[in-house]
């Protein structure tokens, strides 16, 4: 595989790379792939709204997602930023109902491929 250096990198190949890890299925794939998926959407949402602030960005996105398409899209993704979370920094989850790994990276992939294609239609005018 090779990459083109002058290009930027495309976070909606993050998804392809969940779908991967989902694939190959062991626990710390499905616990990788949890984060990819939600940094697939997330990452495509900053763009679009141009948010190059770096402090408290995920929340600032998701208020901004909320306000340009509405609370149902901004509730999602900070239901996947939760459960990102979780993979990131829980070795043990607290939420009994976050310990399936399999299961939680099929929702967040489901999840994120719901999203991605409204993320991606996000414009905001540079101010």
């Amino acid at each position: 595989m090779s990459t083109d250096v002058g290009s930027p990198f495309d976070p909606e190949r993050f998804l392809d790379v969940a779908n991967n890890l989902l694939i190959n299925a062991d626990e710390g794939s499905l616990w990788t792939a949890v984060g990819r998926a939600y940094y697939a959407v997330f990452i495509t949402a900053r763009d679009r709204l141009r948010i190059t602030e770096t402090e408290n960005v995920h929340g600032k996105v998701i208020d901004l997602v909320n306000r340009s398409v509405g609370n149902s899209f901004g509730s999602q993704l900070a239901a996947m930023r939760r459960l990102r979370a979780v993979a990131d920094y829980e070795m043990a989850p607290v939420d009994p109902t976050c310990r399936d790994w399999r299961e939680n990276c099929e929702k967040q992939i489901a999840l994120a491929s719901l999203l991605l294609p409204r993320m991606k239609s996000l414009n905001r005018q540079r101010r």
